[in-house]
């Protein structure tokens, strides 16, 4: 019985420090970003980081994360522009080059 106990006690003792040490990382490393590949592929390089810091205005970068593998050419810039337009629900002009 006390072994079931101890177990049990433990398990919630280990399940509470993970939930503090997942709170406490979500505060504090809110806007910390770490690159651990091997090669740092997701790190500005040197020159990279030189234009961006000369840049007089802030930059607004887009991520085409979402984009399907078989699109190409025409179909999808008139996708793109067709969520753009959806999303800012503002008046595009796609016009077509056939």
């Amino acid at each position: 019985m006390k072994r079931t106990l101890y177990s049990g006690v433990g398990l919630l003792l280990v399940g509470l420090l993970f939930l503090a040490f997942n709170l406490l990382s979500s505060l504090l490393l809110r806007d910390q970003q770490f690159d651990l590949t091997q090669q740092k592929l997701y790190t500005f390089s040197a020159g990279t980081q030189e234009v961006l810091d000369s840049l007089d205005e802030p930059l607004n970068p887009v991520s085409y994360t979402h984009l399907r593998a078989h699109e190409t050419g025409r179909n999808l810039v008139c996708r793109l522009l067709l969520e753009k337009k959806k999303k800012n629900r503002q008046k595009a002009r796609i016009q077509s080059s056939a």
